[in-house]
């Protein structure tokens, strides 16, 4: 195995810095400690991981997102706005964490040994993560529920439930993705991850651990396939199906106990079908507040580079394509989707791994109705990190037919 160099190394180290601040935050927000300390490691880290990029590619971006933020915050100075910069900055630092991890992968997805480490360390905040949940459930700790007393749900170490979710739903994928390895073990775990979804209680997990499956091994299938490889293929299909149907039925056990988990509140979801409509029961009110985002645009500039006036911009949208525009514009927003594009295209430009697009319209889908996917610290480093992997990692790299082909060039 590849020696790691000192810059992986402090890479690795700043990647469980990150986890840590974040555990740290669910604790201090717990508690009413008032701090702005953990912003200020999170701002720490950003800078030293940057200080690690290489490639002029890499330095170019960076100019860019600065720049576009540096143009707005000069319109909101010069217009007398009402937007706080230093509120502000703590979303602009979410934006700039992930695209600064996003070229940092990328510059480092030729480095199997790295790539493998950073595998570990998943796996191994995801089984912290998912431990100290089952033991707040099983103890009925207040400290690990995710609603309070709003409803039944149970999370891990993090603060939010969506973000929680979104690193849910990156460790059930990546679990899927080992089916094709042929792992047999994978099928309990992939069970126990599922089982650990819906004791979440939350919209957006449950939404993804039904869109991974289905999604994945529709991109991911090959085109064209020997009798021995379809065999193994109806088999694996019909070991995922067995795994939803033991899903399903723990999920119609579930929403008819009123004690154990309930992934939706059914009754202010009728409260607010009853008083607002299908979209704000649906969407838990985001769409109100994009309305709110469009009334608050007041000039082509804030269409560009983002809001420079207005209350909306001292909260989250919670819906990512959104929360962008708000925070970096339409310049900044198509920027960020070249780059994502960018990386997660095969090494050789000719394409997308099934893999990959897989993930990508889970988090083009999950930022949509929930949020916290490309604005969140928590899961701004992996799904950056997995954004890349699978652009490069497939299960049958050398089967021509696994991968998609394309005469365009990025």
């Amino acid at each position: 195995m590849e020696r790691l160099s000192g810059d992986e190394r402090l890479l690795l180290f700043l990647a469980l810095s990150s986890f840590i601040i974040d555990v740290a935050v669910n604790f201090s927000i717990y508690y009413g400690i008032e701090t702005s300390v953990t912003s200020f490691l999170k701002l720490i880290i950003i800078f030293v991981a940057a200080s690690k990029l290489r490639e002029k590619n890499s330095y170019f971006a960076i100019l860019v997102i600065i720049t576009i933020i540096l143009i707005r915050w000069l319109f909101i100075l010069l217009n007398g706005s009402d937007i706080y910069i230093i509120q502000d900055f703590v979303y602009i630092l979410r934006i700039c964490y992930f695209v600064i991890w996003l070229l940092l992968f990328k510059e480092k997805s030729d480095r199997n040994s790295f790539n493998n480490y950073l595998i570990n360390l998943f796996l191994i905040e995801t089984t912290v993560s998912i431990f100290f949940q089952i033991l707040g459930y099983s103890f009925d700790i207040n400290y690990f529920k995710a609603y309070d007393t709003q409803r039944p749900g149970y999370k891990g170490l993090f603060f939010g439930e969506n973000d929680t979710s979104i690193f849910y739903v990156l460790a059930f994928f990546y679990a899927v993705h080992l089916i094709k390895k042929n792992s047999s073990y994978i099928y309990p775990i992939i069970v126990a991850i599922g089982l650990v979804i819906l004791a979440l209680g939350s919209k957006a997990a449950l939404l993804g651990l039904f869109m991974v499956p289905l999604l994945y091994f529709y991109f991911s299938m090959p085109g064209k396939i020997g009798i021995s490889s379809k065999s193994k293929l109806f088999s694996k299909i019909r070991n995922t199906i067995f795994i939803f149907a033991l899903l399903l039925v723990g999920f119609y056990g579930y929403i008819n106990a009123e004690n154990i988990f309930l992934a939706i509140n059914y009754s202010q979801f009728l409260n607010l079908l009853n008083e607002t409509g299908l979209a704000t029961a649906v969407f838990s009110g985001r769409n109100l507040k994009v309305a709110e985002y469009f009334d608050s645009i007041k000039s082509f500039s804030d269409i560009l580079f983002g809001l420079q006036i207005g209350d909306i911009a001292d909260y989250m949208i919670e819906i990512d394509v959104f929360d962008y525009l708000m925070r970096v514009g339409l310049v900044g927003t198509l920027f960020v989707i070249y780059l994502i594009v960018a990386a997660s295209r095969s090494k050789d430009r000719k394409g997308f791994t099934g893999e990959s697009k897989a993930l990508l319209l889970i988090v083009v889908i999950l930022g949509a109705t929930a949020g916290h996917v490309l604005l969140s610290t928590i899961n701004g480093i992996w799904i950056s990190f997995f954004i890349v992997y699978f652009a490069k990692n497939r299960i049958g790299n050398t089967n021509k037919y696994e991968s998609f082909r394309t005469s365009k060039k990025i």
